[in-house]
């Protein structure tokens, strides 16, 4: 054993003293495990101003080398949390798409990729173009995991080529999501690559005894999480510097704020303990934040968080109450078992050992058959548990007796605590709370029990002497008093009496028991508080928190951090009203050690849905409006996100924002086109918000028929010969706002009134090639239509003609006479022929040419001859031909050239 004396602050915490901050004396002897003299008094010797936890011990600390540990603590693997994946895939084009198409890429986003069932995934896809192009990009996107289709989504029409998409209703399982971008006017399809999702099962929320609701737990404990507790958001306010208000900060806030819950989640309880907090969700997961050097957050690691993340609790676990020690924590499950985490110097996980645990770990219960747990209590080193039975049991530290079994030695494994042999016949226990090192009991005729260390009177049984009891005494309430509620704090207590009264007893160094003086008292005082009805109470170190009927908070005590809540860090010796945010009521409330927690009370709301129109054709818009109406009018309109579904809540179609109506509600409306063919049946959740609880509308039924399509068919080449192929393309195009349903089924080329033949519509396009005889040919496409699409509707005509090749010829020219004198008359005569094998007798005209200068041309007459008399040559030598300039059946030809000279 080492004794070291010692009552300044540690090197680097210099506003903190060390008897007030453990962890820090911890970090700065590294893997010496330190330990307070549990014989020493009352509380450590601060300076002046400065209060220390009721823990036990003063300025004189025992150091234990219990265990030296080389190294840091150890760190579990690395959250999965939330993920961003970009995979951009190359853009595969279409037989016969027209090449002017601008090239896309898509990539999706999820977020995060690993969840549980009933949270909330959002997936982002992103369209880009290759290059600019003179019109935003547009079209609609499909979620696809496999064959299972997600859902069909517009992109907007800001431009931007980005939609979102959160979901809260995937099934568990593994999902391999691929979102397809297509009809987007001049941009390419393209498809992004695969991104994996984890949804993982939950249990659901299983309802807890109701006895639970006078229970309290932890230095600062409270009520704990039952079904009757409504789920709300979690508010702080006090101590910050690990985070453990959960705000994404360390400031300190003396009056309270928000916890950065993640979305869609609310919480039903709560508590806090030695700079951390705990919550649990209305789905019956656990939440944590704060300092985490022990692993009392639960989440596999050493490492703070100022956020709340995920408890790591067993498989199928659901939790409906919680309770946080000065450094562990523990959870009661719906099936009546408890679990432990974070710090077990003194065996206070009750799991047979004195390791402390990063995840949870069961506590090492033995109750006969059908016997469950029903309330749990965490004091700073010690923990509490009551049987349905009515059995006590205790485990951890008992230096003090706060153990109740009648001794002062600890234990590491639960020890039943016989409470009831020293209760009249027929009253037992029906609620806990455990202080610093003290433990309180309320029976069921209203009478308080009380144990452990009374240094500051806070067991309440009149005893001056401050003598530790390591077995239940009564608390000398006043004559004909009857206690509902209970609460422990660092060394003081509390209850709310039958008439809502307010009793305190015990430390009241700060103003704590709120009588308005610094006198501590061994016997319960009443708190004047006219036209104020209590109906619950939460004690911190050396602060404390009241609720009011009207859901009102108050706080007194010791406000070095805020914890009171009232906008100042000045000390109240009475009680003041904490600052609520707006017209914001609580539901329950918990203080730590320096910190002060509460969950906001949400006025419930009727959310009813409206449609534009009841039925529609395929790509027609329909509006839907939800308006949501608070039960309770309040100041302020609800604000928040109405999401719309189709198939009774099992497919999301999108979401819009709650404005107020002028009425005292919201009203959100959603306009979509995105509704396939048949009959649907539209939902609306209102999401709720800070003031008000979300809220399930009515069904409507919306009926969509068939739309006719556009169909547009074009040839290659549009010339042929016969035998030569010719390809016909036809692209079958949704009406505006019908984009996400690709038309399917079959398209018929008919040639006048003859079937050519039939191809299958790929992606909303279909090929034929086929061979036509001579002739012109006037080709149509008919699409006959699928589910979402009327069938018949006919192209407009394409001409193909298909002719044989021409024949050769054959021009013999002649010219009489040959040598003519000037201005003698020269006649030119053509006789143009067909070239066998080929018959019949050339068309057309003949060209006559003195070199290349035109003399003119001529018509060939029917026996295939054309002429051309002149006598205006001039005197010399002129080289003379006839050019033949073909017909539709024959090819043009070019006779030898004659000279003719022309003499004076």
């Amino acid at each position: 054993m080492i004794k070291a004396p010692y009552d300044g602050p540690l090197p680097g915490s210099s506003d903190r003293p060390l008897c007030r901050r453990p962890d820090l004396l911890s970090q700065a002897f590294q893997g010496i495990r330190l330990t307070r003299s549990p014989v020493l008094g009352p509380k450590c010797a601060n300076k002046p101003g400065r209060k220390s936890p009721h823990y036990g011990g003063q300025s004189t600390l025992l150091l234990s080398v219990l265990e030296i540990k080389f190294g840091t603590p150890g760190s579990g693997p690395p959250s999965t949390g939330s993920s961003a994946r970009h995979h951009p895939l190359s853009v595969t084009r279409w037989p016969g798409e027209d090449d002017m198409l601008i090239a896309t890429t898509t990539t999706l986003t999820i977020s995060p990729d690993s969840v549980p069932a009933g949270w909330p995934v959002t997936f982002t896809v992103t369209v880009t173009p290759a290059s600019s192009a003179p019109q935003p990009v547009s079209g609609g996107v499909r979620l696809e995991s496999g064959t299972t289709h997600l859902a069909s989504l517009l992109l907007p029409p800001d431009g931007s080529g980005v939609v979102t998409w959160t979901t809260t209703h995937l099934a568990p399982g593994s999902y391999n999501v691929t979102a397809f971008f297509e009809f987007g006017g001049i941009y390419d399809r393209s498809t992004s690559a695969a991104v994996p999702l984890t949804v993982a099962p939950t249990t659901p929320t299983s309802t807890a005894s109701s006895s639970l609701a006078a229970t309290r737990a932890a230095s600062g404990g409270f009520p704990q999480a039952t079904a009757t507790t409504p789920p709300g958001y979690e508010l702080a306010w006090g101590d910050n510097v690990y985070g453990e208000l959960g705000d994404g900060s360390t400031v300190n806030r003396n009056v309270p704020v928000f916890s950065s819950l993640p979305p869609n989640v609310l919480v039903t309880g709560t508590d806090g303990g030695y700079s951390f907090s705990l919550a649990v969700t209305s789905t019956g997961q656990a939440l944590a934040w704060g300092y985490n050097s022990y692993g009392q957050l639960g989440n596999d690691s050493t490492t703070n968080s100022d956020v709340p993340v995920p408890v790591l609790l067993p498989s199928d676990t659901t939790v409906t109450a919680v309770s946080a020690g000065a450094y562990h924590a523990l959870a009661l499950t719906s099936t009546g078992t408890v679990l432990a985490w974070g710090a077990n110097w003194y065996g206070q996980l009750g799991n047979g050992t004195f390791d402390s645990s990063l995840v949870p770990v069961p506590v090492s219960l033995s109750l006969p058959v059908g016997v469950t747990i029903t309330a749990i209590a965490a004091g700073a080193y010690h923990s509490l548990a009551l049987a349905s039975n009515g059995t006590m049991l205790a485990w951890g530290a008992n230096w003090y007796g706060q153990l109740g079994n009648g001794d002062t030695s600890g234990t590491n494994q639960p020890t039943p605590v016989p409470v009831s042999l020293s209760l009249p016949t027929g009253v037992t226990v029906t609620a806990i709370a455990a202080g610093g090192v003290y433990s309180l009991a309320l029976t069921s005729d209203g009478a308080v029990l009380a144990w452990g260390a009374n240094w500051s009177g806070q067991l309440g049984n009149g005893d001056t002497s401050g003598a530790n009891q390591p077995t239940p005494v009564p608390v000398s309430l006043p004559p004909g008093t009857i206690v509902k509620t209970i609460d422990a704090g660092g060394a003081h207590s509390l209850a709310v009496t039958s008439n809502n009264g307010l009793l305190t007893w015990g430390d009241n160094s700060s103003g704590q028991l709120g009588d308005g003086t610094h006198t501590s008292s061994y016997v319960p005082v009443p708190i004047s508080l006219p036209g104020t009805t209590i109906t619950e109470v939460a004690g911190g170190d050396y602060h404390s928190l009241a609720m009011t009927s009207t859901g009102h908070a108050l706080g007194w005590g010791d406000n070095s951090y805020g914890q009171v809540g009232e906008g100042t860090f000045t000390e109240r010796t009475s009680p003041v009203a904490v600052s609520l945010p707006g017209d914001t009521t609580v539901a329950t409330i918990a203080a730590g050690s320096v910190h002060s927690l509460a969950i906001n009370a949400l006025t419930p709301t009727t959310t009813l849905l409206t449609q534009s129109l009841e039925s529609t054709t395929l790509g027609q818009p329909v509006t839907f409006t939800a308006t949501v109406t608070p039960d309770t009018e309040r100041a302020e309109a609800p604000t928040g996100t109405v999401y719309f579904y189709d198939d009774n809540g099992s497919t999301l179609l999108g979401s819009a924002p709650v404005a107020p109506n002028g009425r005292g509600g919201g009203i959100a409306r959603f306009t979509t086109t995105n509704l396939g063919v048949g009959t649907h049946h539209i939902s609306a959740h209102y999401s709720g918000d800070v003031n008000f609880e979300g809220s399930d509308s009515n069904t409507v039924d919306h009926v969509v028929g068939q739309a006719y399509a556009a169909v547009v068919l074009n040839e290659s080449p549009s010339s042929v010969t016969p035998g030569q192929p010719v390809t016909f393309f036809v692209d079958v195009i949704p009406p505006a706002g019908a984009g996400g349903f690709v038309p399917t089924g079959t398209v018929r080329f008919n040639d006048g009134t003859a079937v050519l033949g039939s191809a299958t519509l790929n992606n909303g396009t279909a090929v034929f090639t086929t061979t036509l005889p001579s002739g012109t040919h006037v080709v149509t496409a008919t699409y006959l239509g699928d589910t979402n699409y009327l069938g018949g509707l006919v192209s407009s005509p394409v001409l193909v003609a298909v002719n044989a090749p021409k024949a050769s010829t054959n021009t013999a020219l002649t010219v009489v006479p040959l040598s003519p004198r000037s201005g003698q008359t020269v006649t030119m005569t053509a006789t143009v022929t067909a070239v066998a094998p080929a018959t019949g007798t050339p068309t057309g005209t003949v060209s006559f040419y003195d070199g290349t200068t035109l003399l003119n041309t001529a018509t060939l007459d029917p026996s295939g001859v054309a002429t051309y008399s002149t006598s205006t040559l001039s005197i010399g030598t002129h080289s003379i031909k006839a050019v033949y300039n073909g017909d539709s059946n024959f090819l043009g030809s070019t006779s030898s050239t004659l000279p003719v000279t022309v003499t004076p």
